[in-house]
């Protein structure tokens, strides 16, 4: 239960019940942040206060302008009792570094506890000139304190430091030199010596580290280091070093790969097929024929398949009638995703699978290469949509029944009566998509005894777009919900048009700065639309036609989301309607939050 300030208590008893779980705790802090006794306040707190009280009083000093006073108040709190609170000074004391001696910390550099300690060198780091106590503890005898300091120098960096980062390469312990060696490229420059010789270290992880290390440095330059690392004793190094040969594709490196493919450990014989298929040592595709229709495990099998499939479609195709018949499911499912650039020629054996695999894995993946066919694939397909028993099998067939245009509209009615939601959903889209006029008829049948209020939702966007009526309209909640970016650039991230009417998992449309306006719908490869900001004027293009050029207007408002919570959020009218989208005559408005 949240606890209440009386925010006009004096200032020593409102520090005193300060706590994270108060409502108002963010108003407590600004009000004992304006008075004038807050440091006199703070020295009682510290001397008979909890010890979230304690912590919550530093909290309140830091930052504010009486540097003297508040550094004073930390060099205290740093004999305190709780490690917490000793935290809490150093980090005020790292703000007020001209107000401090570097001796005030070095003694916390013993300090009983391991966060203390870390915070202190972090203290002592930020310090300029660095202390000379810093480099002592890359010889420190706790082996914590010395890869602490070592992670600190790289943090920062502190390239002072780079003669004593050296000598931690050679450290008795391997932890430290793991920590060292990571810290290298960050602290040091032109440590190509040291990182060679951690290659050859005896501990396995520094190894490791060092060859991490030099792909990040240049990898092109060391590609002959990195090459020498296949015949190291550990299974993960050989990993690790067929993993970034394969970004340099280089295709001399093709006989020091090719042993590999013998190898004793599975995930290095397919890290090594990978590889040779990426530098394109074309002289290896007879032996991953052989293992792919081999005895090996099904995993070397798929591995194989997938590195024929870098070749190209020429060297891979013999092979798929005989993958499609697999004893591994793996396989199986594999070979069925590959076929979809020999499809024609697979008509049958793909058949096959959708018709008996008991995977139901296999049977999608075979229904969505059947959608790369002839029209004569519909058979199999409307089998699958009817009477598969995966709803993911079926949801396959209709988006793979939908690619064969207005054949498959008597194929996709079908999916308007499976009993599972999810199928019946996209039987929708896809039928209005495929025919809006010819679909309306059907929609709105299924719209008057449909229960699922998703499929509802679907059908009712349908119809609206398609310009039929509908009397007896979705009553729902206005809502809103912040979209992903993968670029991570967006400042604003939009919702739905037509006032949010659509269901709350429908991904509507959405603006980010980038000018791209991305219609979210995964199902869908539609070109996204690109938009560009002239004056008080939006122009909206599909590829470089021009399909609406309007006035807008952004208004600040408040949005509810998916989960029923409220929102800052900005409302986005484009003035004459988006007819770019079905929608004619009428305003439309984007709903964006105010990201925090």
């Amino acid at each position: 239960m949240n606890e209440e300030f009386d925010l006009r208590a004096p200032t020593h008893q409102l520090l005193q019940s300060l706590t994270h779980r108060s409502s108002d705790f963010s108003a407590a802090l600004e009000e004992v942040r304006r008075r004038g006794d807050l440091h006199d306040a703070v020295r009682q707190v510290l001397a008979e206060g909890s010890t979230e009280a304690r912590i919550l009083s530093l909290v309140a000093i830091q930052g504010t302008s009486s540097n003297s006073a508040t550094a004073e108040l930390a060099r205290e709190a740093l004999r305190d009792d709780s490690p917490k609170v000793r935290c809490r000074a150093l980090s005020i004391l790292a703000d007020q570094r001209d107000e401090i001696a570097p001796r005030e910390v070095i003694t916390l550099l013993d300090d009983p506890d391991p966060e203390v300690q870390v915070q202190a060198i972090k203290v002592l780091a930020s310090m300029e000139p660095i202390p000379i106590q810093l480099s002592r503890l890359f010889s420190a005898p706790e082996e914590r304190k010395r890869i602490t300091v070592i992670q600190v120098a790289a943090e920062l960096p502190i390239r002072s430091l780079a003669a004593e980062m050296r000598t931690a390469v050679r450290d008795p312990s391997p932890r430290v030199r793991a920590a060292a060696v990571k810290a290298l490229s960050r602290v040091v420059e032109g440590s190509e010596y040291e990182l060679m010789e951690a290659l050859h270290d005896t501990d396995e992880h520094v190894r490791l580290c060092a060859l991490e290390n030099l792909n990040l440095e240049n990898l092109s330059a060391n590609t002959r280091l990195i090459a020498n690392m296949l015949s190291d004793p550990s299974p993960r190094i050989r990993i690790v070093a067929l993993r970034t040969l394969e970004k340099t594709s280089h295709h001399s490196l093709c006989g020091e790969l090719r042993p590999l493919l013998d190898d004793g450990t599975d995930t290095v014989r397919q890290a090594a097929m990978s590889a040779l298929a990426s530098a394109g040592c074309f002289e290896v595709s007879g032996d991953l024929h052989s293992i792919a229709m081999g005895t090996n495990s099904d995993r070397d099998r798929v591995a194989a398949l997938d590195a024929l499939l870098k070749f190209g479609q020429t060297y891979l195709s013999p092979l798929l009638h005989h993958a499609l018949r697999d004893s591994s499911g793996r396989m199986r499912a594999r070979a069925a995703e590959v076929a979809q650039g020999a499809a024609h020629m697979l008509l049958q054996d793909l058949t096959e699978l959708v018709v008996k695999d008991p995977s139901a894995n296999v049977r999608s993946a075979a229904v969505r290469s059947l959608a790369k066919c002839s029209t004569a694939a519909l058979t199999p397909l409307s089998r699958a949509l009817r009477f598969d028993p995966q709803k993911r099998v079926r949801v396959a067939a209709v988006h793979a029944c939908a690619s064969f245009a207005d054949l498959a509209f008597p194929y996709l009615i079908w999916g308007l009566e499976d009993p599972d939601a999810q199928v019946r959903q996209a039987a929708v889209r896809k039928l209005h998509n495929l025919n809006p006029a010819r679909s309306a008829t059907h929609l709105l049948n299924l719209y008057e005894h449909e229960g699922n209020e998703k499929v509802r939702a679907e059908i009712l966007d349908a119809l609206i777009i398609s310009g039929t009526v509908v009397e007896q309209p979705l009553q729902r909640i206005e809502r809103a919900r912040t979209l992903f970016d993968p670029g991570n650039t967006s400042r604003v991230m939009t919702t739905w048009s037509r006032d949010l009417t659509r269901y709350p998992d429908s991904p509507g449309l959405a603006f980010y700065n980038t000018g791209v306006v991305h219609e979210l719908d995964q199902s869908s490869a539609e070109e996204p639309y690109r938009y560009e900001v002239d004056g008080d004027q939006l122009r909206i293009y599909l590829g470089e036609q021009l399909l609406d050029a309007t006035s807008f207007s952004v208004t600040a408002e408040n949005c509810i989301d998916a989960y029923g919570v409220a929102h800052d959020c900005f409302r986005l009218t484009i003035t004459r309607g988006g007819h770019w989208i079905g929608l004619e005559g009428e305003p439309l408005h984007l709903f964006s939050f105010n990201p925090q």
